[in-house]
């Protein structure tokens, strides 16, 4: 494989690298909207949100405009279908995680105020 190399300004001869694939563990369906449950500002999610958009407003825009037969029409309405069913799941699950941490939070804060009052005792 040839690259450039900004060193030698040349050309030169190199070892392609393997590429490595980690294959971590799945989350659970609760790890999953723990892990989704950000601020809505938060930029990871807002360029998320802004990208599936942007997809979906393209999918509809080239049905419309489309002159295709209706066959590779359904294509581009059951694309921006399917963008929509992802991002209600995204924020159905934002919002489960959010709930899930609060439950944690007002359990931990349950837990803390009885070890408190046990000190207290002593």
């Amino acid at each position: 494989m040839r690259r450039w190399s900004w060193k030698h300004f040349a050309w030169e001869e190199v070892e392609p690298r393997p590429a490595i694939i980690q294959q971590e563990e799945p989350l659970s369906e609760m790890g999953l909207n723990v892990a989704l449950a950000v601020d809505a500002k938060d930029q990871v999610w807002r360029a998320v949100m802004q990208l599936i958009h942007t997809a979906e407003a393209n999918a509809n825009e080239n049905a419309a405009a489309s002159m295709d037969p209706p066959g590779i029409l359904a294509g581009y309405v059951g694309g921006a279908s399917h963008l929509r069913l992802l991002r209600d799941e995204l924020i159905s699950r934002r919002e489960a995680g959010i709930h899930e941490l609060g439950e944690r939070t007002r359990i931990a804060q349950a837990i803390r105020a009885e070890e408190l009052k046990q000190e207290q005792v002593k």
